[in-house]
Protein backbone atom coordinates (compact mmCIF):
# COMPACT_ATOMS: atom_id res chain seq x y z
CA UNK A 1 0.00 0.00 0.00
CA UNK A 2 0.73 3.86 -0.37
CA UNK A 3 2.74 5.68 1.87
CA UNK A 4 3.18 9.86 1.85
CA UNK A 5 5.14 11.83 4.27
CA UNK A 6 4.14 15.23 5.23
CA UNK A 7 7.72 17.13 6.14
CA UNK A 8 7.56 19.98 9.06
CA UNK A 9 10.78 19.15 10.69
CA UNK A 10 10.21 18.31 14.23
CA UNK A 11 6.03 18.36 13.24
CA UNK A 12 6.67 15.78 10.27
CA UNK A 13 4.14 12.62 9.74
CA UNK A 14 2.89 9.59 7.90
CA UNK A 15 -0.16 9.65 5.54
CA UNK A 16 -0.85 5.50 5.22
CA UNK A 17 -2.57 3.62 3.14
CA UNK A 18 -4.12 0.47 4.12
CA UNK A 19 -6.80 -2.29 3.61
CA UNK A 20 -7.21 -3.04 7.61
CA UNK A 21 -7.68 -0.08 9.31
CA UNK A 22 -7.69 -1.74 12.49
CA UNK A 23 -4.54 -3.60 12.12
CA UNK A 24 -2.58 -0.10 11.38
CA UNK A 25 -4.03 1.85 14.21
CA UNK A 26 -3.05 -1.25 16.53
CA UNK A 27 0.58 -1.19 15.12
CA UNK A 28 0.96 1.84 15.72
CA UNK A 29 -0.44 2.17 18.81
CA UNK A 30 2.14 -0.25 20.35
CA UNK A 31 4.33 2.89 21.33
CA UNK A 32 1.51 4.28 23.07
CA UNK A 33 1.46 1.02 25.07
CA UNK A 34 0.29 2.05 28.73
CA UNK A 35 -1.20 5.48 27.25
CA UNK A 36 -5.13 6.52 27.84
CA UNK A 37 -6.74 6.32 24.53
CA UNK A 38 -9.92 8.81 23.73
CA UNK A 39 -11.71 7.29 20.85
CA UNK A 40 -13.81 10.39 19.54
CA UNK A 41 -16.33 9.44 16.37
CA UNK A 42 -19.66 10.93 15.25
CA UNK A 43 -22.86 8.69 16.18
CA UNK A 44 -23.10 7.73 12.82
CA UNK A 45 -19.25 6.17 12.59
CA UNK A 46 -20.32 5.24 16.12
CA UNK A 47 -23.08 2.54 14.67
CA UNK A 48 -20.98 1.58 11.94
CA UNK A 49 -17.72 1.06 13.29
CA UNK A 50 -17.55 1.88 17.34
CA UNK A 51 -18.19 -1.56 18.41
CA UNK A 52 -15.33 -3.15 16.15
CA UNK A 53 -12.48 -0.29 17.08
CA UNK A 54 -13.42 -0.63 20.10
CA UNK A 55 -12.84 -4.51 20.69
CA UNK A 56 -9.51 -3.56 18.55
CA UNK A 57 -7.95 -1.70 21.12
CA UNK A 58 -8.25 -3.36 24.34
CA UNK A 59 -7.57 -6.82 21.98
CA UNK A 60 -4.16 -4.73 21.58
CA UNK A 61 -3.85 -3.97 25.37
CA UNK A 62 -5.61 -0.39 25.88
CA UNK A 63 -8.62 0.64 28.00
CA UNK A 64 -10.02 3.26 25.48
CA UNK A 65 -12.71 6.46 26.59
CA UNK A 66 -14.76 6.99 24.06
CA UNK A 67 -16.12 10.18 23.04
CA UNK A 68 -19.71 9.99 20.63
CA UNK A 69 -21.04 13.34 19.72
CA UNK A 70 -24.37 14.02 17.08
CA UNK A 71 -23.44 13.91 13.51
CA UNK A 72 -23.31 16.70 11.10
CA UNK A 73 -21.72 20.36 10.50
CA UNK A 74 -24.11 22.32 12.02
CA UNK A 75 -22.61 20.04 15.50
CA UNK A 76 -18.85 21.12 14.78
CA UNK A 77 -19.26 23.99 18.21
CA UNK A 78 -17.25 24.74 20.74
CA UNK A 79 -19.94 23.61 23.32
CA UNK A 80 -19.13 20.34 21.50
CA UNK A 81 -15.33 20.91 21.89
CA UNK A 82 -15.99 21.27 25.87
CA UNK A 83 -17.71 18.61 26.45
CA UNK A 84 -15.13 16.36 24.87
CA UNK A 85 -12.67 18.28 26.84
CA UNK A 86 -14.69 17.31 30.02
CA UNK A 87 -14.38 13.26 29.24
CA UNK A 88 -10.99 13.86 28.52
CA UNK A 89 -10.03 15.73 31.79
CA UNK A 90 -12.42 13.78 33.78
CA UNK A 91 -10.63 10.96 32.68
CA UNK A 92 -7.34 12.66 34.18
CA UNK A 93 -5.74 13.13 30.74
CA UNK A 94 -2.01 13.71 30.71
CA UNK A 95 0.22 14.92 27.87
CA UNK A 96 1.44 12.14 26.48
CA UNK A 97 -2.30 10.48 26.37
CA UNK A 98 -4.00 9.72 22.67
CA UNK A 99 -6.85 11.45 20.88
CA UNK A 100 -7.61 9.14 18.02
CA UNK A 101 -10.34 10.51 15.83
CA UNK A 102 -12.10 8.45 13.44
CA UNK A 103 -14.63 9.94 11.01
CA UNK A 104 -15.48 12.64 8.11
CA UNK A 105 -14.41 16.11 8.41
CA UNK A 106 -16.49 17.37 11.18
CA UNK A 107 -15.47 14.94 13.33
CA UNK A 108 -11.57 15.34 12.42
CA UNK A 109 -11.77 19.37 12.44
CA UNK A 110 -13.50 19.39 15.73
CA UNK A 111 -11.51 16.61 17.53
CA UNK A 112 -8.18 17.97 16.15
CA UNK A 113 -9.17 21.45 17.50
CA UNK A 114 -9.67 19.69 21.12
CA UNK A 115 -6.61 17.67 21.02
CA UNK A 116 -4.76 20.76 19.94
CA UNK A 117 -6.26 22.61 23.24
CA UNK A 118 -6.15 19.65 25.72
CA UNK A 119 -3.10 20.30 28.18
CA UNK A 120 -1.81 22.73 25.35
CA UNK A 121 -1.61 19.61 23.05
CA UNK A 122 -1.99 16.03 23.23
CA UNK A 123 -1.23 13.52 20.31
CA UNK A 124 -3.80 13.00 17.44
CA UNK A 125 -3.89 10.16 14.89
CA UNK A 126 -6.63 11.05 12.12
CA UNK A 127 -8.29 7.78 10.60
CA UNK A 128 -10.76 9.42 7.93
CA UNK A 129 -13.86 7.64 6.91
CA UNK A 130 -14.99 9.39 4.01
CA UNK A 131 -13.80 10.62 0.83
CA UNK A 132 -13.39 13.65 1.77
CA UNK A 133 -11.96 13.79 4.84
CA UNK A 134 -9.17 10.90 3.15
CA UNK A 135 -7.84 13.23 0.33
CA UNK A 136 -8.09 16.69 1.88
CA UNK A 137 -9.35 18.04 5.93
CA UNK A 138 -7.61 15.39 7.67
CA UNK A 139 -4.08 16.11 6.14
CA UNK A 140 -2.47 19.28 7.08
CA UNK A 141 -3.12 20.40 10.31
CA UNK A 142 -6.46 22.82 10.56
CA UNK A 143 -8.57 22.27 13.07
CA UNK A 144 -11.72 24.28 13.89
CA UNK A 145 -15.64 24.76 14.74
CA UNK A 146 -17.53 27.33 13.34
CA UNK A 147 -19.37 30.38 14.32
CA UNK A 148 -22.63 32.28 13.90
CA UNK A 149 -20.51 34.77 11.63
CA UNK A 150 -19.34 31.88 9.25
CA UNK A 151 -17.50 28.66 9.12
CA UNK A 152 -14.26 27.29 10.66
CA UNK A 153 -13.55 30.92 12.33
CA UNK A 154 -12.42 29.87 15.44
CA UNK A 155 -9.42 27.46 14.84
CA UNK A 156 -5.63 26.12 15.02
CA UNK A 157 -3.17 24.53 12.96
CA UNK A 158 -2.24 21.37 14.43
CA UNK A 159 -0.66 18.64 12.94
CA UNK A 160 -1.36 15.02 13.81
CA UNK A 161 1.17 12.35 14.63
CA UNK A 162 -0.01 9.83 11.97
CA UNK A 163 -2.98 9.47 9.00
CA UNK A 164 -4.23 6.24 8.57
CA UNK A 165 -6.17 6.15 5.21
CA UNK A 166 -8.42 2.95 3.88
CA UNK A 167 -10.46 2.38 0.90
CA UNK A 168 -12.25 0.22 3.34
CA UNK A 169 -14.41 2.83 5.05
CA UNK A 170 -15.59 3.63 1.76
CA UNK A 171 -17.60 0.89 1.68
CA UNK A 172 -20.52 2.21 3.69
CA UNK A 173 -20.87 5.72 1.94
CA UNK A 174 -23.38 6.63 0.41
CA UNK A 175 -23.44 8.05 -3.18
CA UNK A 176 -24.23 11.41 -2.21
CA UNK A 177 -21.05 11.41 0.65
CA UNK A 178 -19.49 10.09 -2.79
CA UNK A 179 -20.14 12.96 -4.84
CA UNK A 180 -18.86 15.12 -2.14
CA UNK A 181 -15.36 14.22 -1.77
CA UNK A 182 -15.08 13.93 -5.59
CA UNK A 183 -15.58 17.63 -5.51
CA UNK A 184 -12.27 17.80 -3.68
CA UNK A 185 -10.50 15.86 -6.19
CA UNK A 186 -11.90 18.02 -8.79
CA UNK A 187 -10.23 20.85 -6.96
CA UNK A 188 -6.38 19.27 -6.83
CA UNK A 189 -6.60 18.48 -10.48
CA UNK A 190 -8.06 21.88 -11.43
CA UNK A 191 -5.15 23.71 -8.89
CA UNK A 192 -2.45 20.93 -9.63
CA UNK A 193 -2.85 18.14 -12.04
CA UNK A 194 -4.09 18.07 -15.63
CA UNK A 195 -3.19 14.27 -15.44
CA UNK A 196 -5.71 13.36 -12.41
CA UNK A 197 -8.03 15.50 -14.19
CA UNK A 198 -8.49 13.63 -17.36
CA UNK A 199 -8.19 10.05 -15.16
CA UNK A 200 -11.11 10.95 -13.32
CA UNK A 201 -12.86 12.69 -16.51
CA UNK A 202 -12.55 9.09 -18.64
CA UNK A 203 -13.01 6.78 -15.77
CA UNK A 204 -16.46 8.79 -14.74
CA UNK A 205 -17.59 8.55 -18.56
CA UNK A 206 -16.82 4.62 -18.72
CA UNK A 207 -18.26 4.22 -15.16
CA UNK A 208 -20.89 6.27 -14.27
CA UNK A 209 -20.99 7.79 -10.78
CA UNK A 210 -24.79 5.84 -9.70
CA UNK A 211 -22.33 2.51 -10.52
CA UNK A 212 -19.50 3.83 -7.51
CA UNK A 213 -20.58 1.10 -5.42
CA UNK A 214 -18.18 -1.47 -8.38
CA UNK A 215 -15.44 0.91 -8.29
CA UNK A 216 -12.60 -1.31 -7.00
CA UNK A 217 -9.74 0.03 -4.35
CA UNK A 218 -7.14 0.23 -6.99
CA UNK A 219 -9.27 3.47 -8.81
CA UNK A 220 -9.19 4.78 -5.52
CA UNK A 221 -5.88 4.01 -4.28
CA UNK A 222 -4.91 6.14 -7.44
CA UNK A 223 -7.19 8.93 -7.22
CA UNK A 224 -6.81 9.59 -3.27
CA UNK A 225 -3.06 8.95 -3.14
CA UNK A 226 -2.55 11.52 -6.16
CA UNK A 227 -4.42 14.35 -4.27
CA UNK A 228 -2.51 12.95 -0.58
CA UNK A 229 0.99 13.64 -2.42
CA UNK A 230 -0.27 16.66 -3.71
CA UNK A 231 -1.17 18.64 -0.50
CA UNK A 232 1.48 16.46 1.78
CA UNK A 233 3.70 18.65 -0.87
CA UNK A 234 1.97 21.80 -0.66
CA UNK A 235 1.55 21.16 3.34
CA UNK A 236 5.60 20.78 3.46
CA UNK A 237 6.17 24.09 1.78
CA UNK A 238 3.36 26.43 3.63
CA UNK A 239 2.28 24.51 6.80
CA UNK A 240 0.47 27.63 8.05
CA UNK A 241 -0.81 29.59 5.01
CA UNK A 242 0.89 32.00 4.54
CA UNK A 243 1.60 31.74 0.87
CA UNK A 244 1.36 28.75 -1.86
CA UNK A 245 -1.43 26.48 0.51
CA UNK A 246 -3.70 29.30 0.04
CA UNK A 247 -4.40 27.55 -3.29
CA UNK A 248 -5.99 24.80 -1.30
CA UNK A 249 -8.80 26.66 -1.24
CA UNK A 250 -9.44 27.04 -4.42
CA UNK A 251 -13.73 27.35 -4.51
CA UNK A 252 -13.84 27.52 -0.36
CA UNK A 253 -13.97 31.03 -0.38
CA UNK A 254 -17.53 31.16 -1.99
CA UNK A 255 -18.10 27.08 -1.01
CA UNK A 256 -18.17 28.18 3.17
CA UNK A 257 -20.30 31.22 2.26
CA UNK A 258 -22.60 28.99 0.66
CA UNK A 259 -22.72 26.49 3.73
CA UNK A 260 -23.12 29.79 6.19
CA UNK A 261 -26.50 31.25 4.01
CA UNK A 262 -27.71 28.30 3.74
CA UNK A 263 -27.27 26.83 7.65
CA UNK A 264 -25.47 23.67 6.50
CA UNK A 265 -28.60 22.44 5.78
CA UNK A 266 -28.70 22.36 2.41
CA UNK A 267 -25.52 21.42 0.64
CA UNK A 268 -23.00 19.52 1.78
CA UNK A 269 -19.11 20.65 1.89
CA UNK A 270 -18.27 19.36 -1.61
CA UNK A 271 -21.38 20.48 -2.98
CA UNK A 272 -20.66 23.71 -1.99
CA UNK A 273 -17.35 23.67 -3.37
CA UNK A 274 -18.26 22.50 -6.54
CA UNK A 275 -20.39 25.60 -7.04
CA UNK A 276 -17.68 28.06 -5.13
CA UNK A 277 -15.22 26.70 -7.43
CA UNK A 278 -17.90 27.29 -11.04
CA UNK A 279 -18.08 30.50 -9.34
CA UNK A 280 -14.68 31.28 -9.00
CA UNK A 281 -14.23 30.84 -12.60
CA UNK A 282 -16.52 32.88 -13.94
CA UNK A 283 -14.73 35.54 -11.94
CA UNK A 284 -11.61 34.19 -13.14
CA UNK A 285 -12.86 35.09 -17.01
CA UNK A 286 -14.43 38.11 -15.62
CA UNK A 287 -11.30 39.72 -14.66
CA UNK A 288 -9.12 38.17 -18.42
CA UNK A 289 -7.40 34.99 -16.13
CA UNK A 290 -8.83 32.20 -18.32
CA UNK A 291 -10.77 31.29 -21.06
CA UNK A 292 -14.28 29.70 -21.86
CA UNK A 293 -12.65 26.47 -22.76
CA UNK A 294 -12.16 26.04 -18.47
CA UNK A 295 -15.04 26.96 -17.55
CA UNK A 296 -16.50 24.53 -19.87
CA UNK A 297 -14.40 21.32 -18.67
CA UNK A 298 -14.66 22.41 -14.79
CA UNK A 299 -18.32 22.48 -15.15
CA UNK A 300 -18.66 18.88 -17.24
CA UNK A 301 -16.64 17.01 -14.76
CA UNK A 302 -18.61 18.51 -11.89
CA UNK A 303 -21.36 17.33 -13.35
CA UNK A 304 -20.35 13.97 -14.22
CA UNK A 305 -19.79 14.01 -10.52
CA UNK A 306 -23.40 14.74 -10.22
CA UNK A 307 -22.58 17.70 -8.32
CA UNK A 308 -23.89 21.15 -8.68
CA UNK A 309 -22.69 24.36 -10.17
CA UNK A 310 -25.17 26.95 -8.69
CA UNK A 311 -26.87 27.32 -5.80
CA UNK A 312 -29.95 27.64 -5.57
CA UNK A 313 -31.91 30.32 -3.18
CA UNK A 314 -28.56 32.40 -1.98
CA UNK A 315 -28.92 36.17 -2.73
CA UNK A 316 -25.65 37.63 -4.35
CA UNK A 317 -25.61 40.43 -1.76
CA UNK A 318 -26.33 37.71 1.05
CA UNK A 319 -23.08 36.10 -0.57
CA UNK A 320 -21.06 38.79 -0.35
CA UNK A 321 -21.70 39.73 3.26
CA UNK A 322 -20.60 36.39 4.25
CA UNK A 323 -17.60 36.66 2.34
CA UNK A 324 -16.37 40.01 4.31
CA UNK A 325 -16.02 37.70 7.03
CA UNK A 326 -13.53 35.49 5.11
CA UNK A 327 -10.04 34.45 6.71
CA UNK A 328 -8.26 35.97 3.67
CA UNK A 329 -9.84 39.29 3.88
CA UNK A 330 -7.14 42.32 4.72
CA UNK A 331 -8.16 46.08 5.17
CA UNK A 332 -11.78 45.31 3.52
CA UNK A 333 -10.83 43.47 0.20
CA UNK A 334 -10.47 39.81 -0.54
CA UNK A 335 -8.21 37.61 -2.15
CA UNK A 336 -9.36 34.95 -4.28
CA UNK A 337 -7.72 31.79 -5.52
CA UNK A 338 -8.57 31.98 -9.30
CA UNK A 339 -7.88 29.57 -12.17
CA UNK A 340 -5.62 30.66 -15.53
CA UNK A 341 -6.14 27.17 -16.98
CA UNK A 342 -6.03 23.29 -16.30
CA UNK A 343 -3.57 22.51 -13.21
CA UNK A 344 -2.46 26.19 -12.32
CA UNK A 345 -4.35 28.76 -10.31
CA UNK A 346 -3.12 32.19 -9.31
CA UNK A 347 -3.81 33.99 -5.81
CA UNK A 348 -5.39 37.32 -6.47
CA UNK A 349 -5.16 39.68 -3.77
CA UNK A 350 -7.23 42.97 -3.47
CA UNK A 351 -10.24 41.77 -5.23
CA UNK A 352 -12.73 44.50 -5.87
CA UNK A 353 -16.47 43.59 -4.65
CA UNK A 354 -18.21 45.20 -6.91
CA UNK A 355 -15.97 43.91 -9.75
CA UNK A 356 -17.23 40.43 -8.35
CA UNK A 357 -20.56 42.04 -7.96
CA UNK A 358 -20.71 42.70 -11.45
CA UNK A 359 -19.42 39.26 -13.04
CA UNK A 360 -21.92 37.11 -10.91
CA UNK A 361 -25.02 39.27 -10.96
CA UNK A 362 -25.50 37.34 -14.43
CA UNK A 363 -25.84 34.40 -12.64
CA UNK A 364 -27.10 34.79 -9.25
CA UNK A 365 -30.31 36.76 -8.21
Amino acid sequence: MLSERVELGANSYSIEFSSDPYSAISTFLQTYLGKKVLLIMDDHVESIYGAKLLLSLRSAGHAPLSFVFPSGENNKTIDQVMNLLDVALTGHWNRDDIFLVIGGGVVGDMGAFAASLCLRGVPLIHVPTTLLAQVDSSIGGKTGVNHAKGKNLIGTFYQPKQVIISPHFLKTLDEREIRTGLSEIIKYAMIDSPVLLSQLSEWLLAHPIQYYADYPDSFWESVIGQCVRIKARVVSADEKESGRRMILNYGHTFGHAIETATHYTRYTHGEAIAVGMNLAALIARGLGLCDDTLIQTQQSLLQLSGLPIQSDGVMLNTLLDIVKNDKKVKNGRLTLVLPEYIGKVRIVPDVDEDNIRKILQEVMP
